[in-house]
């Protein structure tokens, strides 16, 4: 190849590049807003840590309460619910209560439970039982019925929202095969001969 254009080929990939990492930044925290904020240390989420970024810009006191609740969110939304958790508690703790607040709550629940129910299922092979986890499933889905958006209750059929009882699986039953009767080879006996009867001397016998 030319050398006139790998010249150029090299310039134009290295500003492609420069221009690729300035639309990305990597975000960095500063010490003082990890130690503020314990929850963020060791996380690596770029969305995440551009939300803490932001909770620890002074210009954003007002708005602290609704980013820390975007926050939990987020928490919830990479599988981490453990802080999530953590974050809401602080929240109710600082008595603030709004409906975003309530949602996320909503979502992390969800999504506890349908963390759980899939270990469940696909990790312990069975089923909810009915002492303890069904009665709560089906509460939960009475009122989940109840909480449908008007637009889809409108789409939706009534079936759709009825309850099902839960049928349990048969278990299996294994039937035992019957076992093969073995044939015995009969073995062929020579029929016996019959004796002739002997026949009655003559007096003409040796001539």
């Amino acid at each position: 190849m030319n050398k006139k254009l790998i010249y150029p080929l090299l310039i134009s990939g290295l500003l492609l590049s420069q221009l690729t990492n300035a639309n990305d930044p990597e975000i960095k925290l500063k010490r003082s807003c990890i130690k503020a904020n314990p929850l963020i240390e060791g996380e690596t989420d770029s969305e995440l840590l551009s939300i803490y970024q932001r909770i620890c810009d002074k210009k954003n006191t007002e708005e602290k309460s609704d980013l820390l609740i975007q926050a939990a969110n987020r928490f919830q939304q990479i599988d981490n619910y453990i802080k999530s958790m953590i974050l809401i508690d602080y929240l109710q703790k600082q008595n603030l209560n709004t409906p975003m607040l309530t949602d996320v709550k909503f979502l992390l629940g969800v999504n506890l439970a349908r963390s759980s129910l899939t270990k469940m299922r696909m990790n312990e092979a069975r089923y909810l039982n009915n002492d303890l986890t069904y009665p709560a499933a089906k509460a939960f889905v009475e009122l989940y019925r109840t909480s449908v958006p008007a637009e889809e209750m409108v789409k939706a059929k009534p079936d759709d929202f009825r309850i099902k009882p839960a049928v349990s699986p048969k278990p299996k039953v294994q039937r035992e095969q019957p076992k093969k009767q073995t044939q015995k080879k009969q073995v062929k006996t020579k029929p016996e001969k019959k004796a002739e009867p002997a026949k009655p001397k003559t007096p003409f016998a040796g001539f």
